[in-house]
């Protein structure tokens, strides 16, 4: 069985689900960083996986990896040195390097310099890279990557746990109607959590009949603003939101700066309406403007009020209908898509 290495900065439910599914046919390694207080998941893997915890080990860590070979080792960015240090090392003894990047291409003078020291850092570094959808793609060919060499569907929800929430949804949202917007993410700025809450407050002044959940923890949990029909619930392990989900109806992310946003992919899975800010990668796969949710420009307020009250105005049929289109597209990408990448780098499909 060949080994396939991990190196990981934090690590979510979701990839522990995927490195789950790849298991089944490889021998799986990961190394990760401790876990993120803002999101602490319980990560409780059932087969095989080796997982080890990087802090002030590195050395007894290497000790171990060195006394195995690893036909593929896949490193997600290039921030830690420890981990770029042993990917190189790797390639130059023959065996398959993988760069994961989330990044879009904005052509800023940070991403200008990192291509033009690519060809003496990355690319001496890694054979291959892999990223989440074609706006990243883009930044892997200015990194000097050929186009064989990049593989997409980096990310992938944890396919399984959501896809039973969808009969349940389309059985009890919508007759009657469940007036709840659902927003699930980190309490930081940039994730447009105070332009949410505010255009709710708006929103709630014609329509006090509808609630929003706000799901998430972060550095602005004690900045939250507390107004009536706003549910702030925490951090809940993706286990655990199954009856925050059933009791609602459309999904909001109103991110500023969102490279992808798995859980965009969740709630489409889920069967949700949706609206997101258009700052937000996993739009271009997980949502058709119109048919199944509504973009807005990120930041504007106004833009997403309207996009709420036209979402509140539909006829819960119609609601229905753009969930279930939701549905189809989140299955687009399931754990054996997302197994395709390291299947085929080692030539193995």
């Amino acid at each position: 069985m060949k080994n396939i290495l991990f190196l990981y900065t934090e690590i979510a439910d979701y990839f522990i689900s995927c490195a789950e599914y790849l298991s089944k046919d490889y021998q799986i390694t990961i190394i990760r960083w401790p876990i993120n207080k803002e999101a602490p998941f319980e990560l409780d893997p059932k087969s095989n996986l080796e997982i080890l915890e990087k802090k002030d080990n590195w050395t007894e860590i290497l000790e171990k990896l060195e006394n195995k070979q690893f036909d593929l080792t896949v490193v997600s960015g290039w921030i830690d040195k420890d981990y770029m240090k042993f990917a190189k090392k790797q390639k130059k003894s023959g065996f398959k390097t993988v760069l994961s990047l989330d990044n879009h291409w904005y052509g800023n003078l940070k991403q200008k310099i990192a291509k033009i020291l690519s060809p003496f850092t990355l690319k001496t570094t890694f054979t291959h890279c892999w990223v989440p959808g074609k706006p990243q793609k883009q930044y892997a060919l200015k990194l000097g990557f050929k186009s064989n060499q990049i593989q997409e569907n980096f990310y992938c929800a944890n396919v399984n746990l959501f896809k039973d929430q969808f009969q349940i949804g389309q059985e009890n949202k919508y007759d009657p109607l469940k007036k709840n917007f659902i927003f699930v993410g980190r309490y930081l700025k940039h994730k447009g959590i105070f332009d949410l809450w505010e255009a709710f407050i708006e929103f709630k002044k014609e329509y006090p009949d509808w609630n929003l959940h706000s799901i998430g923890f972060g550095d602005e949990w004690d900045n939250r603003i507390e107004s009536e029909g706003i549910i702030h619930h925490g951090f809940i392990q993706p286990k655990e939101l199954k009856t925050i989900l059933n009791e609602s109806s459309i999904f909001i992310l109103p991110s500023h700066f969102e490279p992808w946003g798995v859980v965009v992919h969740e709630n489409a899975i889920s069967g949700f309406p949706m609206i997101l800010s258009d700052q937000i990668g996993a739009a271009s796969k997980f949502l058709e403007e119109g048919v199944n949710g509504y973009t807005f420009e990120s930041g504007r307020k106004g833009d997403l009020l309207n996009k709420m009250k036209k979402m509140a105005e539909m006829d819960p049929i119609q609601l229905k209908k753009m969930g279930a289109h939701s549905h189809q597209l989140g299955l687009s990408v399931d754990f054996d898509i997302w197994a395709e990448a390291p299947r085929k780098i080692l030539g193995d499909i």
